[in-house]
């Protein structure tokens, strides 16, 4: 059973996500209004890259406790090492992938994520998945089940 709304009060450290994609993406204007209204005190820290990511927020001094790395044309195959980086330089981060399409995962599976989401997710089961992952668990949306179990 799921909590109503999730708050930062109850994860340690306070949540932070940090979104790696073109901002104005419609995916990701759902899923920042869908955090901002289910997550108390919410901090989104959007980017264009996970090399910009990891030189902004190691500048400042912000530890992430996650980033959601959405797969489209901005997020290409040369971009796996910067965000496998982020576990690098920020073990505790938990990372969600959210994609579009199935055949865009296979490089991603190397990162190790905690959670996978298609874009087309609804608020639900946002709320769901970063419920989940904040509290140690994995989520695998059923698409994302159903495609492991065809490879």
């Amino acid at each position: 059973v799921l909590s109503a709304d999730i708050s930062v009060k109850d994860f340690y450290p306070p949540v932070m996500i940090t979104t790696i994609i073109d901002a104005h993406s419609n995916s990701i204007r759902k899923l920042t209004q869908t955090l901002r209204e289910s997550v108390e005190g919410i901090h989104i820290f959007p980017f264009a890259s996970a090399e910009s990511m990891i030189d902004a927020m190691t500048h400042v001094g912000i530890s992430p406790t996650l980033a959601v790395i959405s797969i489209d044309q901005v997020v290409y195959e040369q971009d796996i090492p910067f965000c496998k980086s982020i576990t690098t330089y920020w073990p505790a981060c938990k990372i969600i992938v959210f994609y579009p399409q199935r055949k865009m995962l296979r490089p991603f599976l190397k990162l190790g994520p905690h959670g996978f989401l298609k874009t087309d997710a609804d608020a639900q089961e946002i709320r769901e998945c970063v419920e989940w992952v904040l509290s140690g668990r994995r989520y695998c949306n059923n698409d994302f089940i159903d495609w492991i179990i065809g490879i």
